[in-house]
């Protein structure tokens, strides 16, 4: 920990007819107020860097929180409370916590935090963020990809002044949708991310086309209960031997040759291992389905116990404004990521709609890049800068306010991609 680190202090006070009064919660204690503190009968918890924070009024807030409400348990009360104390007072309980040797790690599901390649931030730091780009591309198949075929130093120099000129103009979060056996390199994120100060995250999953080309063969045997296994092992340990964790899953998802809406048995296993991934963690689904199986996909992932909140169809495009409502109706998210590849005109036909219908569902990207394996160095590179040089300014130009701006390309991502706070 270091001095800047934030805390949030949460306790259970075991007493029958004593507790710690919270907002809404009712104490049937009449002498409450001439309890004793008792510190064998207080149990901390550490949760890390979001809770202790500077006030208007130069102390800190330490919010001790349990439970959302007052419950009963056995002879325990559960309370949800948050004072005000100075700074040594804050520090001090937090010492005494340590001196008492019951201070213990969070449970994932209390709180939330993006996971970059660098380490988790609160979503509230991750800025203007691009939902969906690529930074690297190998697309010789599962089978034959391996860290051999590129030189990281070389991707990292290719790659870098296009991510630094996406951050002059104005973006803080860039998420690499490259998924495994097509090219995800932690090692070269990592770098990227150091050198240029960029929230990057990268994530886990299968791309699941129709001849599995970019699946391994594990894949086809496996149950999704074991895939999703594997997907939750470099969530928990981290990606290879790299130690970076995902900050989201991203799967492809192509429906039948014959009818996109209808899906595969391996289209189904997929969303199946997503939707048992995301229970447990909480992150964002990315999926690449355009089309109706992008609704099919939707439907089914939360058929499978899947939020439908944490489900983003990429490739929303040329879906048209009833397919696209149709997802957002299910409530899941609508990524028009194409943007840059068609006039400004065009675009805002698409986004126009959407942003008045349904603006707490649209993500607005470019699916940009990349560094193409194989290509002499790495072929052509389509920067990062449609979004913010070209089509922001015509959304402006059409009426659309800052802050419906900010909402989409700021707020939204940071909503669906916080995940739960990973267990110390």
């Amino acid at each position: 920990m270091s001095s800047g680190d934030r805390f949030r202090v949460s306790w259970v006070w075991t007493s029958r007819r004593s507790i710690v009064k919270g907002p809404g919660c009712r104490s049937t204690a009449r002498n409450e107020s001439n309890e004793q503190f008792a510190p064998e009968r207080l149990k901390l918890y550490y949760v890390s860097t979001n809770d202790l924070t500077p006030n208007t009024y130069g102390g800190f807030r330490a919010a001790k929180v349990i439970s959302d409400t007052c419950r009963r348990a056995s002879n325990w009360r559960r309370v949800t409370d948050a004072y005000i104390h100075p700074r040594r007072k804050a520090l001090k309980l937090i010492a005494t916590a340590a001196a008492f040797s019951i201070v213990k790690p969070v449970r994932a599901e209390t709180g939330t935090t993006i996971h970059t390649v660098l380490g988790p931030i609160l979503p509230s730091s991750l800025g203007f963020t691009l939902p969906h780009e690529h930074v690297m591309v190998d697309f010789v198949g599962a089978e034959k990809t391996n860290r051999g075929r590129w030189n990281p130093e070389e991707v990292i120099a290719r790659m870098q002044p296009y991510l630094l000129a996406a951050k002059h103009s104005g973006v803080r979060g860039f998420v690499d949708c490259t998924p495994a056996y097509l090219g995800r390199d932690p090692r070269i994120l990592k770098k990227l991310a150091q050198k240029t100060g960029l929230h990057i995250l990268t994530n886990t999953g299968y791309y699941g086309d129709a001849e599995g080309r970019y699946l391994p063969p594990s894949a086809h045997s496996e149950t999704a209960a074991q895939i999703a296994a594997r997907w939750l092992a470099e969530w928990h340990d981290g990606i290879e031997d790299t130690g970076v964790r995902p900050g989201f899953v991203k799967i492809r998802v192509d429906g039948l040759a014959v009818d996109r809406s209808r899906l595969s048995e391996m289209d189904g296993k997929l969303l199946a291992a997503a939707a048992a991934v995301t229970r447990k963690t909480h992150m964002a689904v990315t999926c690449h389905s355009p089309g109706s199986s992008g609704l099919s996909a939707a439907l089914r992932f939360a058929a499978e116990g899947g939020d439908p909140g944490k489900f983003i169809v990429a490739h929303c495009d040329d879906n048209g404004f009833e397919l696209n409502q149709r997802i957002t109706a299910a409530g899941s998210w609508v990524s028009i990521d194409g943007i840059g590849r068609k006039p400004e005109a065009d675009h805002l036909a698409i986004v126009l709609p959407l942003l008045q219908k349904s603006p707490d569902r649209l993500l607005l990207s470019m699916d940009s890049g990349w560094y193409n394996v194989g290509e002499k160095d790495g072929g052509k590179i389509n920067g990062f800068n449609a979004l913010t040089d070209r089509f922001l300014p015509a959304l402006r130009a059409a009426g659309v306010a800052a802050a419906q701006i900010n909402h989409v390309t700021i707020e939204n991502p940071a909503r669906v991609f916080a995940a739960a706070v990973q267990r110390l």
